[in-house]
């Protein structure tokens, strides 16, 4: 007998590792199912394959004994042209600012902060040895520099801009945030003379001369929100003839809303105006007023000045500039306010109507955080004749206008790529244009059927010579989880939301861990958040932001811009935020 128990035990035993085997087979089954499910509705081949690529080139690069970047052309099919491009690494991925010039073919870069660098037209990246006199040491010892309400994101460099003066020379002009003291913020524009021949570019002394400081000269840190807005200054640089440099100054976000100072159509400051300047006298005068925050600027053949900027929650805009003309901000946009739900922009006195000043040849509604634009070369591209390419920093996206007089008649995307910022655009003299991107690369773009015939790799050198980043451009490797969210939510979380109490476009995220979902008392939420009965742990952060509409559906947040694998470190900071703020019970 005890023999047969002990055999009905071991059978009993087997027949329960059977079916324990099978269950847990079924449920790895069931698993890589819905894996491959939710892996193909948040496109992870294409997000994962680009993220290693993106780690390969930069291990590569550190690793390479002859610094060698060897870069391969891909094409990109359009409606009317096939494109070509590479992509060089001039850096790690950066935080906001920075921008392209070039000059005889030679790419300048200047970086958030102020250091300018070359990559020469036969690809070799170098050091110039200049640096923007940005006051970045005094600021750094500064209150600001422990202050929450203080981003070193909204602190940057905004603009290149070469003018020749004789054969191989040149002064280069920079436009920049400079601090000055503790109540002294400004909007300026410097210049340096630097040298240029087929070797690249070099300057020729480290001593830079003061052109241009916006009025009232000190812009006081703003009375709401965040202390200094330079994400909204706008700042780019336009040589309008022999004499003449324009260069628009968007309002910091002193709007009347943000700020209780609206800038943008007082005359006795230059916030929120276009400006010329004589660059053998200095003076300046206001070329144009009523624009928010110019990104992009472009005179065309033909001797029309785009210019493109942002709105506020939709609205982002292209205009033409005319001496003169008043483009409406803050009294007219086809924006609203931002939040949820949908609130009116306080200023406008016909919701959705640009019933004030001029209007835009046309508005992206909703926003895709609108960069540069540039003409095309029709040399170069031949079926787009009078037509230009548009970068997006929201939009992840490079965009092919086709304009037609004083209009745009289609907008048609051709590159995008998740997670992307295209902050800045330059043309070529080969007919082609370069794009920067917020990772730290230079693409160039080319028409793929003009160079069929062209060798089908590029290497580029001297990486390793570049000066090293500034700790406040870009977190070191050593970061904390903690430590990497704070500086990845100042580039991408900080301009809807306060780390602290203060209300924004979205609502203070201080506390936010352990806090009841849509319950900050006052903030209008969408039905999604305010009807949900659970609290804010990280799980349901991550969840948020990887897919919205799994726990919220109808939810209005923007997607984020930033790679996915980073929000564990997002929610690790949040977790650090204690600032108490006023909520409702549900």
């Amino acid at each position: 007998m005890k023999t047969d128990g002990t055999a009905r035990r071991s059978l009993t035993f087997r027949i329960i590792r059977g079916l324990l085997v099978l269950l847990v087979l079924a449920v790895i089954a069931g698993g890589i199912f819905w894996s491959g499910v939710v892996a193909q509705r948040n496109n992870f081949s294409a997000r994962l394959e680009h993220f290693l690529d993106r780690k390969m080139l930069s291990v590569k690069a550190e690793v390479s004994h002859d610094d060698a970047q060897q870069l391969t052309w891909s094409s990109i099919i359009t409606n009317l042209q096939t494109l070509e491009f590479v992509e060089a690494r001039i850096g790690p991925p950066m935080g906001g600012g920075g921008a392209l010039t070039q000059v005889e073919g030679h790419i300048l870069h200047v970086s958030p902060l102020g250091r300018i660098s070359v990559l020469s037209k036969d690809m070799k990246l170098a050091p110039t040895g200049l640096e923007a006199p940005m006051g970045v040491p005094e600021l750094r010892k500064s209150k600001y520099a422990k202050d929450t309400m203080f981003s070193w994101h909204h602190f940057r460099a905004y603009d290149l801009l070469p003018v020749k003066k004789a054969p191989g020379q040149y002064d280069l002009y920079a436009s920049f945030s400079r601090y000055e003291g503790e109540q002294c913020f400004q909007f300026a524009v410097w210049r340096t003379p630097i040298a240029v021949d087929d070797d690249g570019v070099k300057a020729t002394t480290s001593k830079w001369e003061q052109v241009f400081t916006a009025r009232p000269g000190c812009l006081r840190p703003k009375d709401r929100g965040w202390r200094f807005l330079g994400l909204g200054a706008g700042g780019r640089l336009l040589q309008l003839d022999d004499h003449t440099l324009l260069v628009s100054v968007g309002d910091h976000q002193y709007d009347g809303f943000n700020d209780s100072w609206a800038a943008a159509q007082d005359p006795a400051t230059d916030l929120g105006k276009i400006v010329a300047i004589d660059i053998q006298t200095k003076a300046a005068r206001v070329y144009a007023t009523g624009v928010r925050n110019p990104q992009g600027f472009a005179l065309f053949r033909d001797g029309r000045i785009f210019d493109t900027e942002h709105g506020p929650q939709a609205g982002d805009e292209i205009n033409i500039i005319k001496e003169g003309a008043n483009y409406g901000w803050p009294l007219a946009t086809y924006g609203v306010n931002y939040g949820y739900p949908r609130r009116d922009w306080p200023f406008s006195k016909t919701q959705g109507d640009h019933a004030f000043g001029e209007k835009p040849i046309f508005s992206f509604t909703p926003s895709i955080g609108i960069s540069n634009i540039v003409e095309v070369d029709p040399k170069e591209f031949p079926l787009w004749q009078s037509d230009a390419i548009l970068g997006s920093l929201r939009g992840s996206t490079l965009f092919h206008l086709r304009i037609e007089g004083d209009r745009v008649r289609y907008v048609e995307p051709f590159f995008t790529r998740e997670g992307f910022r295209f902050r800045d655009l330059t043309n070529l003299p080969d007919g082609g244009f370069a794009v920067l991107t917020n990772d730290g690369t230079i693409m160039i773009w080319r028409n793929a059927e003009t160079h069929a015939k062209d060798p089908r790799t590029v290497a580029v050198t001297g990486l390793s010579t570049l000066s090293e980043a500034f700790p406040e451009e870009v977190p070191p490797a050593h970061l904390t989880p903690e430590e990497r969210g704070k500086e990845l939510f100042e580039v991408n979380c900080s301009s809807c939301h306060s780390p602290g109490a203060d209300m924004g476009p979205g609502p203070p995220l201080g506390g936010v861990i352990g806090r009841q979902v849509g319950s900050v008392k006052g903030f209008g939420y969408s039905p999604a958040l305010a009807n949900y009965k659970g609290t804010w742990d990280q799980d349901l952060v991550i969840n948020f932001l990887t897919e919205p509409d799994t726990h919220f559906k109808g939810t209005h947040m923007p997607p984020p811009t930033m790679d996915w694998l980073e929000y564990p470190n997002i929610t690790a900071y949040l977790a650090t935020l204690d600032t108490k703020v006023e909520t409702i019970k549900k």
